[in-house]
């Protein structure tokens, strides 16, 4: 596999992955949930819980590139598209 192969369906998955309704309500509720964990706890405690969840969102995103083979296969939440 080529770089300019890997990169499409890397591309497909970003673009295909989440549907636009989902990515709405996620970062609704992404927003709410650092909003009240900054007037609860302060900016630290908000930029610790953005940190964590950004390394779980990374390894969650590499757990489906390997259940769905590389982004070739379908896998329970991942709908491989051609």
């Amino acid at each position: 596999m080529d770089y300019k192969e890997l990169y499409n369906r890397e591309k497909n998955a970003i673009i295909y992955g989440q549907t636009v309704r989902f990515r709405i309500v996620k970062y609704i509720v992404l927003f709410i949930i650092f909003g009240l964990t900054y007037k609860w706890r302060g900016l630290n405690d908000t930029l610790f819980l953005l940190g964590i969840l950004f390394v779980l969102g990374i390894l969650v995103h590499f757990f489906f590139r390997w259940k769905s083979k590389g982004w070739t296969q379908s896998w329970w939440l991942y709908k491989h598209r051609q």
